[in-house]
């Protein structure tokens, strides 16, 4: 038996899902050079200081932490399905984010205090680690 392990269907159609968001994503962005992660589904909350209260953004869909040719060296990307505005945000050195039970919590260039809630826990926990 050999020990050469082959690459799986699911490793295969993963690769090329990766190959065509790089590509989609590098027509928007010139400079990405890479996906170094992606969240299949997620929902931007926006916290409303004077209710107290969090508002759904109208933003929504896969979400993509990016490396690039020119600064900002990092970003994230939520490829919105709701409309054509895709939220991008840079990933500096100021960013600053806080991972609790149900959300990714960062505070935007906007001082707005912004939610994104993961449809998969683990891959909420591996951006929240790679940011």
């Amino acid at each position: 038996a050999s020990n050469i392990s082959r690459p799986t269907m699911a490793s295969i159609d993963k690769d090329k899902q990766l190959e065509y968001n790089l590509a989609v994503l590098k027509r928007r962005d010139a400079a990405i050079t890479e996906v170094l992660k992606m969240a299949g589904h997620v929902v931007l909350y926006q916290f409303n200081e004077d209710s107290q209260s969090w508002d759904l953004k109208k933003v929504e869909g896969s979400l993509f932490v990016v490396a690039r040719t020119t600064a900002p060296r990092h970003m994230f990307v939520v490829l919105n399905r709701l409309s054509s505005q895709n939220l991008v945000e840079a990933v500096t050195a100021e960013f600053q984010m806080e991972l609790n039970d149900q959300f990714l919590l960062y505070r935007n260039d906007a001082s707005e205090i912004i939610g994104i809630w993961f449809y998969s826990p683990p891959e909420r926990a591996a951006i929240a680690a790679l940011l």
